[in-house]
Order: structure tokens, then sequence, then C-alpha cells
């Protein structure tokens, strides 16, 4: 069975893939969208999707309703060029901000960026940075 999680992925990933033009999102990423954490040794940058909290609203008998999803986008680049990031975690934004679908297993029913954020860290001497927004999706599974 496929949980809410699992479709609000997928939404995200169709709808960034279907930005696949010689600068879309889904070209500049080369498919590079993962969940949880980035993947070490990989090509920057990478979209990383996680879900830091998420309730379910329930009706009558405990009926799911719909899950309530707060998802972060966060575009990790090598390096601190924040201009291309940033011009890269706006496209993104454009593109889930305000938008809906059904992927395979569900529906994402809207989503809605609650803020973007922008912060940078060294790892073993290297800069990375952080770039992208917290999404709220309201998504059910089939």
């Amino acid at each position: 069975m496929t949980t809410e999680l699992v479709v609000a992925r997928r939404w995200i990933r169709s709808v960034l893939a279907a930005d696949s033009g010689p600068s879309g999102v889904w070209t500049v990423l080369g498919g590079r969208v993962r969940a949880r954490r980035a993947v070490q040794g990989a090509p920057y940058p990478q979209l990383v999707l996680t879900v830091p909290a998420a309730t379910d609203l329930l009706g009558v008998g405990g009926t799911r309703v719909w899950t309530n999803l707060l998802v972060d986008c966060r575009l990790i680049s090598e390096g601190n060029n924040s201009e291309a990031a940033s011009a890269l975690a706006a496209r993104i934004d454009q593109l889930l901000h305000r938008g809906s679908g059904a992927p395979v297993g569900g529906r994402v029913w809207a989503c809605v960026r609650e803020f973007p954020f922008e912060y940078s860290e060294v790892v073993e001497g290297r800069e990375y940075l952080h770039v992208g927004g917290r999404y709220r999706l309201w998504a059910t599974a089939t």
C-alpha cells in the first residue's frame, strides 16, 4: 500500500520532471531528487525532500480524510554561489507553490510554501549551500 508520504514525493518528482527543457529544473538537477538525505559522492546540485511533520485529519469512525504534511525541499549545492542556487530554488517554488495533482497511488490536493530558507555548512573543508522552502501538502493515498 502506498502512503501519503510516498504520494507527496511522487507528485513533487513528477512536477519537477515535467520541467525538462534545456534549463529546466529536471535537466539542471540531472534527476537528483532524493528522499531524506543527499547521496555522498553524487554530483551537485541535489534536491533533498524531508518530512519534519505530518498529521492526519480523521473523520467519523477514524476514517482518514487526508494527511497534512510539511515537506522541506532543500536544494544543496557545492560552493557558495547563492545566486545560481537561489534562481533554481525560485523555479522549484514556481512549480510547486499552489500546485496539485494525482500521481500513481493517490492525490495531492494542494501545496503551498510556508517559508523559504537559506544556510550554508562546511563539511570536511567543503562548503555546501542549502536553499529552499518548507511546503505544506494535503495528500491522500488510494
